[in-house]
């Protein structure tokens, strides 16, 4: 323990994931640490966050944050139109998230350290960081206008109107997904996942690196925002994008709707 502490006086970082307490009981606590090094940077990544009193001292790895967060029932559009639930994933999504948030506090507590020449005490549970990552697949916001919906909520509510089975086959549901988040086949038969709704520039770049920008345009497809006012929206057609079944074969990315 004496070469850990004598590592952290010149350290800039701390980074640790144990249960809170344990590195307190350890002699590596974020209090002793920074006391004897001010500028460190001391990040916790616990399954849960120490102020949890009912779940701090879990033993959490990733199957049970997934399960104690609802990953496996409540993290998906797809599974209610396909009426799969639960549904195991083994991909490691807690931990990748907590990862990348904790990063960037890192980062932005060194930045901050130039300043002030203080380091930083942070917390970023990995419980919370998967919630911070999947919690919009399963938001519900009372009243929100059909525009603001995904083609999969629309779809979801009608099934539950009209009294018809939540049970998509995989095949069915792709006209339902967004075509700028999902995977496609092109023409020589390997496979590529789209990523490009998260910004709303993205869109337009995606179109662009697939050289089908120029088509679009020529369409006459509305670029404005759907968050404008409904009076602030461009007159002309109305036409939307809806899907792209396989760049490479050339058929249409777009249909009047």
């Amino acid at each position: 323990m004496s070469v850990a502490q004598q590592l952290v006086e010149n350290a800039d970082v701390l980074i640790e994931n144990f249960r809170p307490g344990v590195m307190s009981r350890l002699g590596l606590g974020a209090e002793e640490m920074r006391q004897q090094n001010s500028a460190l940077v001391y990040l916790s990544l616990p399954g849960f966050s120490e102020q949890d009193q009912e779940l701090a001292d879990t033993p959490a790895w990733e199957g049970v944050i997934a399960a104690a967060v609802g990953q496996y029932t409540d993290m998906g559009l797809n599974r209610i139109l396909m009426g799969i639930n639960p549904s195991f994933s083994p991909l490691p999504l807690a931990s990748a998230y907590a990862a990348v948030l904790g990063a960037t506090a890192i980062t932005l507590a060194l930045f901050a350290r130039y300043s002030h020449g203080n380091g930083d005490r942070i917390e970023v549970p990995v419980s919370a960081a998967l919630m911070e990552g999947l919690a919009y697949n399963s938001m519900y916001i009372h009243g929100l206008p059909d525009r603001y919906k995904s083609p999969r909520e629309l779809e979801i509510e009608r099934r539950q109107r009209t009294g018809e089975p939540l049970n998509l086959e995989y095949t069915d549901l792709q006209e339902f997904l967004d075509p700028f988040y999902r995977t496609y086949v092109c023409a020589d038969g390997r496979p590529f996942y789209a990523v490009c709704s998260s910004h709303t520039r993205h869109p337009r770049a995606c179109l662009e690196v697939l050289g089908l920008w120029d088509e679009i345009k020529a369409a006459g497809i509305p670029t404005h925002s759907a968050y404008l006012d409904q009076d602030e929206w461009p007159e002309g057609p109305t036409v939307r994008l809806f899907l792209i079944r396989s760049v490479n074969t050339g058929q249409s990315l777009y249909q009047p709707g």
